[in-house]
């Protein structure tokens, strides 16, 4: 975990809980004690916390200002929590989109991070509805799977929600809540579609087996190669977590199969699995794009590699702002029909295709 997002849980767990005890904290983040202590005594010089015996406190003087979003609450202004899985790579342009928007309209936003952790989700769904909010942006993991203890918590909400990056397309009762999202089936469908048409070929699918996003990709890309009359070719790529052997072999079978059958283009979800994936090519003599193009799916690292990636880029920053922007319009003007906001993802060309489709095509 980085420094940066142990940061965020320190402040996080001061904003809930209003303390935190440093053997108990440590133990649930996972954690040494030195690193937690040195943590503490960042922040304090920061001026975000006090130092005490077991533990940290609020600072009495407040939070300097670039942790704005965790000061006490004027009497009359809105605050808006927000709750995520992580506050890194995909979300954290969609928590800074959100809080441009508080900012613009004079909230407050408060941040929960769950670490990927149902229980923590839920622990921190509880503590922000028992809080005094305004209204709630959340992405609930495992959504899209059916009911969770989460969702349920939700159905009891008195404020106005909104799900950020969850459709719910797949769970028979959506539940009262706004929801605001990347369209990630039809902008991969318009995608796939316009590049066959252009290359004359087939274009495969790597993707990550236990991403959330994974699913509407593929549903897209496979929705394309129907409307085209090419087969699907889609290989399913396990995270690196499960282990770096899994998820490289995944990567090389994907390598082989492209050469095997004259695949000239491949579409990679995410960025990391693209440019592995582009490494291997050119350890293995095919060129890139000129024997195979390479489409990455995220656009958080694609630009990085030594060979710049295409990419598609769903609007992160502009779906924190819109999901934040209709949390301040509920709460203004009160409940009425629900909203599922479809936002389009972009493409990103660079060196690693060379078929002609338009830069910043709103897919």
């Amino acid at each position: 975990m980085h420094a940066e997002e142990r940061h965020a849980l320190i402040q996080q767990e001061l904003t809930l809980s209003g303390k935190l005890m440093a053997t108990e904290f440590a133990e649930k983040v996972g954690v040494s004690g030195m690193t937690l202590r040195r943590d503490l005594a960042t922040l304090e010089r920061r001026g975000v916390l006090r130092r005490v015996h077991g533990g940290a406190v609020p600072s009495d003087d407040g939070l300097p200002g670039g942790a704005s979003a965790f000061r006490p609450a004027a009497p009359s202004q809105l605050t808006i929590g927000l709750l995520v899985p992580t506050s890194q790579y995909y979300f954290s342009l969609i928590i800074k989109g959100a809080g441009r928007a508080a900012q613009q309209a004079g909230a407050r936003l408060v941040l929960g991070v769950s670490g990927y952790d149902p229980d923590e989700e839920l622990r921190l769904l509880k503590r922000f509805l028992a809080s005094p909010i305004d209204a709630l942006l959340i992405t609930p993991l495992g959504a899209d799977d059916g009911p969770t203890p989460t969702l349920e918590a939700l159905y009891d909400a008195r404020i106005p929600v909104v799900l950020v990056e969850r459709p719910l397309e797949n769970v028979l009762d959506p539940g009262p809540w706004d929801s605001v999202f990347t369209d990630h089936v039809r902008g991969t469908e318009r995608l796939v579609r316009r590049w066959v048409q252009s290359s004359g070929g087939p274009v495969a699918l790597g993707i990550l087996e236990d991403s959330p996003n994974s699913p509407p990709i593929e549903e897209g890309y496979r929705r394309a190669l129907e409307l085209t009359g090419h087969a699907p070719h889609v290989v399913r790529i396990p995270s690196s977590a499960h282990g770096h052997e899994a998820h490289r072999t995944a990567l090389a079978r994907l390598a082989e199969s492209c050469r095997a059958e004259g695949i000239r283009g491949v579409l990679v979800h995410n960025d990391g699995c693209a440019l592995a994936l582009t490494e291997l090519f050119l350890e293995q003599g095919v060129r890139v794009p000129e024997d195979v193009e390479v489409v990455a799916y995220d656009d958080e690292i694609a630009s990085l590699g030594l060979l710049p990636l295409s990419a598609v880029a769903p609007p992160k920053f502009e779906l924190g702002h819109r999901a934040a922007s209709l949390c301040l319009q509920r709460v203004r003007d009160g409940f009425c029909a629900r909203e599922r906001v479809a936002l389009s993802p972009q493409f990103v060309p660079r060196q690693s295709t060379r078929t002609q489709l338009p830069a910043g095509l709103a897919l």
